[in-house]
């Protein structure tokens, strides 16, 4: 990206084996502007903006637009594409007055193998 910005606070754990809590610095938010691209070796995500919050356990892909594309052929393209981390559930959505139109989402159609039964047959 063109600009990243992390924001870290200090956070009380407590192992259960310890008298007291310790602090421990944490990143808590991030947010990664222009020209972004997000590789982890088997999804890709490019848009304008990346916003990542600890607190809403949100990361928030936006472009005109946003797209995602995993490794397996399927690609997504959305104004806004929202994945929650706790579930994995992903939103997205366009802007009615400026979004670039429908989502568009893309998967590969793919050969499955026969299906056998317990003789052999298929």
């Amino acid at each position: 990206c063109d600009k990243l910005t992390l924001r870290f606070d200090r956070v009380a754990v407590k192992a259960a084996d310890a008298p007291a809590a310790e602090k421990k610095v944490q990143l808590v938010e991030m947010i990664a502007e222009g020209n972004v691209r997000v590789d982890d070796g088997k999804t890709v995500g490019v848009g304008d903006k990346l916003v990542w919050t600890q607190r809403e356990q949100l990361t928030r892909l936006t472009g005109k637009p946003a797209r995602v594309a995993w490794d397996d052929g399927q690609k997504l393209a959305a104004d806004e594409i929202v994945r929650r981390t706790g579930d994995g559930q992903v939103v997205c959505q366009n802007d009615p007055d400026t979004g670039s139109g429908p989502v568009h989402f893309e998967f590969p159609v793919r050969e499955e193998p026969p299906v056998k039964t317990p003789e052999g047959k298929q």
